[in-house]
């Protein structure tokens, strides 16, 4: 090794020692961008779950209002918001689960108005409260 270096020209080995740490640099930040890349996709994940559970508590809030009143709730820009945001943050079979769950939630919202009685209505806030914890 000694040998090669020593045959080396000065140009050559001015060369290598530029390149070499250059190379180095080079890939160690190749390696933070993309470790700053996947954070940063994370990140925006997490606050699409916080815009999520935001349209969600405003959800509920209107569909508590709506028991304690008795009348039709508009919840469709919610509950729009919840699907769109539903598509964004799952897939495949968890995403149609979810979806099913936000459909069968939003209905037990509209439901409460059309209820006749104490115990149906009690009923279908039961309803409301099991779909509710299962989305979270």
């Amino acid at each position: 090794m000694v040998n090669f270096w020593n045959s080396l020209s000065v140009k050559r080995k001015i060369f290598s020692l530029v390149i070499l740490p250059v190379l180095l640099i080079l890939y160690l930040a190749f390696r933070q961008v993309t470790t700053l890349n996947t954070q940063l996709a994370n990140l925006e994940k997490v606050e699409e779950l916080v815009v999520f559970s935001q349209v969600l508590s405003d959800l509920q809030t209107k569909a508590h209002l709506a028991r304690l009143t008795s009348d039709p709730v508009e919840t469709t820009v919610q509950y729009d918001r919840l699907v769109t945001l539903s598509e964004s943050l799952f897939s495949g079979e968890e995403l149609e689960h979810l979806q099913g769950l936000i459909a069968d939630y939003q209905e037990s919202i509209t439901s409460i108005s059309d209820a006749q009685d104490a115990e149906e209505k009690r009923e279908i806030v039961e309803w409301q409260v099991d779909t509710f914890g299962q989305i979270l």
